[in-house]
């Protein structure tokens, strides 16, 4: 791992794609659910969110070279001591961070709220848990009634995060960085040549998280119809069965009413 971009932006916004114009593969929330993922690591990814020390990270990210955004930003601690010292660490500051929290209230807040969000399969589950966990210090905010609240709630929780970054990672490892700083400072920072091409436009991210929940609520859909189909396959399967055991037995009964019942 050589690069840990940690950013509220779901699929790490600009910086992901600007990653990507560098050369970097980094392991983003869509690549979560992703390409066959969505059996397994969602499933890991709560679990080292819930504390579990022996969830693998790095044998999920085995084929990318840095990750971006959640859920990694939620467990920077854990991957910083699992990777080596020469990675480097980009915390992307939201500069207009009250705006941010409203938009993200705005898509995250009616999926927690929604009763869909128990999930009836484990993906959907996993889904779940993680939008719920995956920003840090924001895990109970949804449950709010007010706006207002949650809105303050989620600001507070940034600037409490930034914060913790800026002390616990060495200054030597950290650039932070706001998209309006553009190529210069993550060049120089990643010793790559800046690009003879504008930075990447601002992304929320949040469409992100609207196209992975439309996935898996299809999945779930298409899961129940298909349990719906075997179970009427094995009915219509079996039917010449129970036809042929019902008479059997009907015509026992007949049988023993014919011997044993009073004339």
């Amino acid at each position: 791992m050589r690069v840990i971009c940690l950013t509220m932006v779901p699929g790490g916004g600009a910086v992901t794609t600007g990653l990507r114009r560098l050369g970097y593969t980094p392991y983003t929330l869509r690549s979560v659910f992703l390409q066959g993922r969505a059996t397994r690591h969602p499933a890991v990814w709560t679990a080292a969110m819930q504390g579990d020390e022996a969830a693998d990270l790095r044998k999920l990210m085995c084929d990318f070279d840095s990750v971006a955004g959640p859920p990694a930003t939620a467990l920077y601690s854990k991957l910083l001591r699992d990777c080596p010292n020469y990675t480097k660490v980009i915390l992307v500051e939201e500069p207009n961070k009250q705006e941010w929290a409203r938009s993200y209230d705005k898509c995250i807040t009616p999926l927690l709220q929604s009763p869909a969000r128990r999930g009836r399969n484990h993906v959907s589950k996993a889904f779940y848990t993680l939008i719920r966990k995956m920003i840090p210090h924001q895990e109970n905010l949804a449950e709010l009634p007010d706006e207002a609240e949650r809105v303050a709630g989620r600001v507070a929780a940034v600037e409490q995060y930034e914060a913790e970054v800026r002390r616990s990672v060495p200054a030597g490892r950290l650039l932070v960085f706001r998209h309006s700083d553009g190529w210069g400072p993550l060049c120089e920072f990643l010793g790559k040549t800046v690009p003879g091409e504008p930075f990447p436009p601002y992304d929320d991210g949040l469409h992100i998280i609207r196209n992975i929940h439309e996935r898996v609520e299809r999945t779930e859909r298409i899961t129940f119809l298909l349990l719906f189909v075997f179970g009427w396959g094995v009915l219509y399967a079996f039917y010449p069965v129970v036809v042929a055991v019902k008479k059997y037995f009907s015509q026992m009964y007949r049988d023993y009413l014919t011997v044993y019942r009073s004339e």
